[in-house]
Parts: structure tokens; sequence; C-alpha cells
């Protein structure tokens, strides 16, 4: 197995999703350097998360896949604005939920020089292809593939 190349910069597109609220869920990540697809996969949550739930778990499960590319500035990009406005701690977050996530994602931001969130448009290329990675992890779990 090749050895990654570390990268100065990279950006994160991160999506979650619901089949139901709550209800089956799923993730997507894409890791992106310099308009480049490095990685990109979804991952079945499980059957009892919200909506809001599956986009928190997928900024997550980003910032757990970002240091095998990159330790110093991660972009976090996602089209919840709720979550990115709560990561930037512009709006309260009042489930006790969503405050264990958050918890969770600030620890693993600490490893990173910096961390940005920002919002995206959901028609932005790479946040569609991690909407698709997450209803595929689903529907893989519902055809009984894993």
């Amino acid at each position: 197995m090749s050895r990654k190349k570390y990268v100065e910069r990279i950006e994160i597109y991160c999506d979650g999703c619901c089949k139901g609220n709550p209800g089956p869920s799923g993730a997507g990540i894409v890791v992106v350097y310099d308009g480049e697809i490095l990685f990109k996969e979804g991952h079945y949550l499980g059957d009892e998360h919200t909506n809001q739930d599956a986009e928190y778990l997928a900024v997550l499960k980003g910032l757990e896949k970002a240091p095998e590319y990159c330790m110093k500035t991660i972009e976090i990009r996602s089209d919840s604005q709720l979550v990115i406005k709560q990561l930037n701690r512009q709006f309260r977050m009042r489930k006790k939920k969503h405050q264990r996530i958050h918890e969770q994602i600030r620890l693993k931001a600490q490893i990173f020089e910096k961390v940005i969130y920002t919002k995206v448009s959901e028609k932005h290329k790479f946040i569609k292809l991690a909407d698709k990675l997450a209803h595929k992890a689903i529907d893989r779990v519902k055809r009984g593939v894993t």
C-alpha cells in the first residue's frame, strides 16, 4: 500500500440523510484537495436517527478521516445551515444528543491547526455526491449488502 501524501488544506463535503425522521440514516463524505477527490465514502448510521443527527454524524465521520490527508487546515462543507451555524456558535444547541455529538466534533477538531465550517449549496457537485453516498449506504444495508 502506498503512503498518502499530506497536504496543507483539504475540504470535506459532508451530508447526512434519513429515510423517515427518525429512521434509517446515512452519512456521505467526500475529501477534496485542489478540486480533486481524494476519498469518498458512505456510512450507514443506524435506524434511529433524525436527519439533523445524520448531518452532525457526517461531520464527525469527515473529521475522523481527515488525519489521513491533512493535519493543518480542514474546511468542513455542509448544506445544513443549522449544523454549520451551530458549529460556528451562531445558533444555540438545544438537544442534548446534538450537544454530545458537537463535543465529539470539537475534540476531533483540536488535533488540526485550523477547522473552518462553511455552508454550501445543496446543488454543489461534491455535496450532491456526498448525498448520493449517504443514500446508497442506507440502500445497501436495506438490501442486505455490506
